[in-house]
């Protein structure tokens, strides 16, 4: 069981550190700050992710982007999920002025039913904290 979770931890790291372009990436116009008081800080590419419909037992991953838009270096404090079912990653520790984060995120239906929204908190050296939400309906087959 443990060589499948390292496996999967690995998967996983890889598919993040290429989803954001492994560096430097411009954020869309539309991403928000969320950073309170809007100053600058990490920005995140989206806020949510929807998979739909999953089929129970289904593992799905996505990927977030944090851009640091701020003048200096921000580390990575905790990452907190509201559920066993929903495990996040960073590619790294900390982000440099201008430059991207990946945060991956996986959900894993196995023993839900029904709609599901889980939260991933991400919270900085710099006492921003950063939500994001991956949600999905798991349908019994």
């Amino acid at each position: 069981m443990h060589q499948y979770h390292r496996t999967l931890a690995f998967a996983v790291l890889a598919s993040a550190l290429s989803s954001c372009g492994g560096g430097s990436q411009p954020v869309p116009q539309s991403g928000r700050a969320l950073q309170e008081g809007g100053s600058a800080g990490l920005r995140a590419d989206r806020e949510s992710r929807d998979f739909g419909d999953l089929g129970h037992g289904e593992m799905v991953i996505t990927t977030f982007c944090l851009t640091n838009e701020s003048a200096e270096s921000i580390r990575i404090a905790s990452i907190k999920t509201d559920c066993p079912c929903t495990t996040a990653t960073v590619g790294e520790e900390a982000v440099a002025p201008g430059e991207t984060m990946p945060v991956e995120v996986v959900l894993d239906s196995h023993g839900l039913v029904g709609r599901e929204v889980h939260s991933v908190v991400v919270l900085t050296d710099k006492g921003q904290e950063i939500s994001l939400r991956v949600g999905a309906t798991i349908v019994e087959e």
